[in-house]
């Protein structure tokens, strides 16, 4: 084989791995032993998983059925558009995704139980804070049933990006969306779960009762998936004591010069009242050079125009009737700040190529592609020569010079 069939067999295994790079948990073992999602304080990702299974029911063909439409923006569901591939592709499906966990947006604020939104608004600053996100896919014309659903995270460290973690990327399996569906069932309280009371953990199950007393419907099936509530415990009480009163408004200059908007820790009291957030050039000037509407978010960034400058200001304000935001720029849960983005130029030309190996289990993958392909070439080049070639005919041609 030369090195364009080496080659040849290279891109294809790693286009293979791309395709089934996506590990599926199977049952609450899988969950428990294979990822790290919201197995701790501050992480909130198993709490929203049980939230949302538990908020429907499973029909007779394994779906997931809400008894809500996540175009409302339930519990803050927004749509989530892959732009980063991080899940499989849908167009032309029929098919959209949507995402629930990012704690900024007002509505999850408002809907979702006080003992999450409540770790999240004391440890914001924590590194695996508001990380955790559930994914469902759901049909166009039925927003109300769910094909699959996917579990996923952040990276913790913020200097990479808000990409989700692809290696951390996980479909839930229909038998292990059946268990926790039933476990999390809200018709259901936690006091009533039959539980085996020799248990030796059965001190980590009240302390999980003590930590999300108005979640109740949840005690057991955290309990069952490894949720450990002593970890981080110490370490997130000292952070947010460091940082009780700390506030951000701020514009921060990107590698290419362009200004990023950040804003965080801003008192929910304020946020009750619809705001907008604008730079100006300089502090006598009363014409904003941009604004943009903050949707009652509490945190997040938005990426702008402008060109960084010392004498741009920063203000918050509230909305008048008079405002129109006909082509505002929103954040998204994916929106990058620019000075990651641009410092990651190169790198990201390459991640197609290179993210299939970015783990071991990938990285087998792409070897045993590799090894079928060498296989079924060599068999084949093997029947090839085996096969008996027919003669050609040849006619005669005399060798004389004409006329002799």
């Amino acid at each position: 084989m030369g090195i364009k069939g080496l080659l040849f067999c290279l891109v294809l295994g790693l286009a293979l791995v791309r395709i089934y790079s996506i590990k599926v948990l199977e049952n609450m073992k899988d969950l428990k032993e294979h990822t790290d999602f919201g197995k701790h304080y501050p992480r909130q990702g198993l709490e929203l998983l049980c939230l949302l299974l538990g908020e429907g029911k499973i029909d007779q063909n394994g779906k997931l059925r809400l008894n809500f439409t996540p175009k409302n923006r339930t519990y803050g569901f927004h749509k989530y558009e892959n732009r980063d591939s991080t899940l499989p592709d849908l167009s032309n499906t029929g098919l959209e995704y949507f995402i629930l966990g990012n704690l900024c947006h007002k509505k999850a604020y408002k809907q979702l139980p006080k003992s999450i939104t409540k770790m999240f608004y004391k440890i914001r600053n924590h590194p695996q804070s508001n990380i955790d996100r559930v994914l469902i896919q759901t049909h166009k014309n039925d927003p109300t049933l769910v094909e699959e659903v996917f579990i996923t995270q952040h990276p913790e460290d913020k200097n990479l990006g808000n990409d989700y973690v692809k290696d951390l990327t996980y479909k839930i399996g229909k038998e292990l969306l059946k268990e926790i569906a039933e476990l999390c069932r809200h018709d259901k309280e936690g006091s009533d779960r039959k539980r085996d009371q020799n248990d030796p953990d059965d001190e980590k199950f009240q302390k999980i009762q003590e930590r999300f007393p108005d979640i109740s419907y949840a005690h057991f099936f955290l309990y069952q998936a490894g949720y450990d509530p002593d970890k981080n415990i110490e370490e997130c009480e000292t952070s947010n004591r460091a940082n009780s009163h700390r506030r951000m408004l701020e514009l921060r200059s990107s590698l290419n010069g362009q200004v990023t908007i950040v804003w965080d820790w801003i008192p929910t009291e304020v946020m009750e009242r619809e705001m907008k957030i604008c730079v100006y050039k300089g502090k006598n000037s009363d014409m904003p050079l941009v604004e943009y509407p903050l949707d009652g978010r509490l945190c997040g960034e938005i990426d702008t125009h402008l060109i960084s400058s010392p004498d741009l200001e920063l203000r918050l304000q509230p909305i008048t009737t008079s405002d129109s935001f006909e082509n505002d720029e929103r954040e998204s849960d994916h929106t990058v700040p620019t000075a990651v983005e641009v410092s990651f130029t190169f790198s990201k030309l390459f991640s197609l190529i290179l993210y299939p190996v970015s783990s071991w289990y990938s990285l087998f993958m792409v070897l045993l592609s590799i090894v079928v392909i060498v296989i079924v070439r060599s068999m084949i080049s093997r029947v090839t020569e085996s096969t008996p070639r027919a003669e050609p005919h040849f006619v005669r041609v005399s060798h004389g010079r004409p006329g002799f």
